[in-house]
């Protein structure tokens, strides 16, 4: 993990799990998908932001 790279794909991978976590979450807790989705990718960004930033 020694190049730069590994920055953005760990944000684009939190911005999948989270997307991936907000529709099945949203299936079981019955809000819209839309909401799901939207909810999933923030936190997902915001996890996988977090990540890149402590790991530097």
């Amino acid at each position: 993990m020694d190049s730069p790279e590994w920055k953005d794909c760990i944000i684009c991978f939190g911005l999948i799990a989270g997307t991936t976590l907000g529709v099945i979450l949203s299936f079981f807790f019955h809000i819209q998908l839309t909401y799901g989705i939207a909810s999933g990718a923030m936190v997902g960004y915001i996890g996988g932001l977090a990540v890149s930033i402590w790991k530097q």
